[in-house]
Order: C-alpha cells, then structure tokens, then sequence
C-alpha cells in the first residue's frame, strides 16, 4: 500500500513539475514574442516617428548634425508654410471630392460584377474568375509604368492624330 502511495505522490510530484516547465515555457515565449513584435513595430514606426519629429523641428535645429529625439523648440511653422505653398485646402477639397466619386463608380461597378459571378452561371466564368484574381495578386506598380505608356499614347483609331494633322490642334493627352 505504502508504494502505492508513494508512486501516486511520485505522479503528482511529476505532474506539477511538468506543469511548471510548461508554465515557464509559455512565459518564455511570451518574453520572445513581445521582444520580436516590439522590435518589428519599431523596424516600422521609425520613419514616422523620424518625419514627426522633424515637421515641429525649426529649421536650425534640423541642419545640425546633433539630432535629438525631442527638439528644444518646437513650431507649427513649418506646416504654416507648407499650408501657404500649396494652397493645402483647395487641394485637400479637390483631392477628397475626386477619391468620394471614384470610390462610389468603383464600389458600384464591383457590386454588379460581383453579383453576377455569384447569381449566374456562364461558360467563360472559371477564366474570368482567373482574370478576376490575377487582377488582385499583381500589384500595382507593376502596371503603372505600362498605364503611363498607355495614355501618354493614347489615341482611338488615329482619329485625334488625323485630327492634329487636318487642324493643327493636338488633342492627344
């Protein structure tokens, strides 16, 4: 009786200090994933904490080759500026009218493909899907140099180059 015992207090003994190994294993790596994904968020937050820190650095702090994280000064002039030069809220106005309307012709032409792919079955819908996906994985700088191309040559069957050549006026992009 008395193995008995000893060998279930053995067990017990034996649970615990799995237990507790496991405990300190997750501990453990909690600590190197904390470690990792501060080290990650600093990798990526750095520029712009930098760009930050720099736009409320007056400019003869900037020019020095002491860089500090806090600035002596700090100023709101260097955005006066900038706001000034570009005539920030005009652009600001066109800017964000131009992207509502864009995203409204593009949220409503995805609707209706989207809800054809879902609702009907064609031939051609397994390659168009292809297409479809395709379109999403290529990014897009890799498109723009050709997009650029695109229309800088753009001109629908010769008409505006015939145009240019009858009337002298270029109406090619």
């Amino acid at each position: 009786m008395d193995s008995s015992v000893s060998s279930v207090a053995a067990a017990k003994r034996a649970a615990a200090r799995n237990r507790m190994v496991r405990k300190t294993g997750k501990f453990l790596f909690s600590i190197l994933r904390l470690v990792f994904l501060i080290s990650v968020g600093y990798i990526v937050l750095y520029p712009l904490l930098y760009m930050i820190v720099s736009s409320v650095t007056p400019r003869e702090e900037i020019i020095t080759s002491a860089r500090t994280w806090i600035p002596e000064v700090l100023t709101l002039k260097n955005y006066e500026f900038v706001i000034g030069v570009m005539d920030y809220w005009r652009s600001l106005w066109s800017t964000f009218s131009n992207e509502i309307i864009a995203a409204m012709l593009e949220v409503c032409s995805c609707a209706v493909v989207a809800y054809g792919f879902a609702r009907f079955k064609f031939k051609l819908k397994g390659p168009l899907m292809a297409i479809l996906y395709l379109t999403i994985l290529i990014p897009m700088t890799m498109l723009i140099i050709p997009m650029s191309v695109n229309f800088a040559n753009l001109d629908f069957l010769g008409i505006l180059g015939l145009f240019n050549r009858l009337t002298g006026i270029d109406l090619r992009p």
